[in-house]
């Protein structure tokens, strides 16, 4: 049997095929608002992640810790997918910030813990200069586990958050909150960037 996160219901529920927390615990964690009472012993990138998933309209969330029944057998067959899963996730999201798993994702609205964004400079009432955010996964935690490769080489379309940015990037475009970083080189010191009217 495979599971899921039902983030509308806060429950595992049986996924449809090829996705699945311990025996003796599978059945307490398939009950409504169950991860409401064991939020404080789940890292906060699930949390904030079971928060940003209905923000972002949809409902289903699949995270190797609590969707992998982790024994002897289901465990191992699992792993062996793990290409296949990422591969057809409509999005994996990469909390590519902190050193730890209590980092979590910053900046989500009424869920998480506030960003803080690089300092920026009004140089008129339309202009104003910002160091650019870090771009790059490398150097990250997230880089140096050997489990997150898999989410880089396989997953269609990634929402990351580093370096207190935000971004977005599939096979055919890259998006990043300020226009300018993904349409020039990211890695410059400064960028001009001119304000909405």
């Amino acid at each position: 049997m495979a599971w899921l996160i039902d983030t509308k219901k806060r429950c595992l529920v049986p996924a449809k095929a090829e996705l699945q927390t311990e025996r003796a615990n599978l059945l307490a964690h398939q009950k409504d608002r169950v991860f409401d009472r064991l939020r404080v012993m789940m890292p906060a990138p699930i949390n904030d992640a079971i928060g940003l998933v209905p923000l972002i309209d949809e409902r289903y969330l699949w995270v190797d810790s609590l969707c992998i029944v982790h024994e002897e057998g289901s465990k191992y067959t699992q792993i062996r997918d793990m290409a296949k899963i990422y591969e057809n996730t409509r999005l994996t999201i990469v909390a590519g910030d902190g050193l730890d798993a209590d980092h979590g994702l910053r900046g989500i609205p009424n869920v998480s813990q506030p960003r803080r964004l690089h300092p920026e400079l009004e140089l008129s009432d339309t202009i104003s200069v910002r160091a650019p955010q870090n771009l790059a996964l490398e150097g990250t935690t997230w880089a140096r586990r050997g489990w997150t490769w898999q989410e880089l080489q396989f997953s269609q379309r990634r929402l990351t958050s580093v370096d207190g940015s935000v971004w977005w990037r599939c096979a055919e475009s890259f998006f990043c909150e300020d226009d300018v970083f993904a349409a020039r080189d990211y890695r410059t010191t400064t960028e001009s960037i001119r304000r909405p009217e």
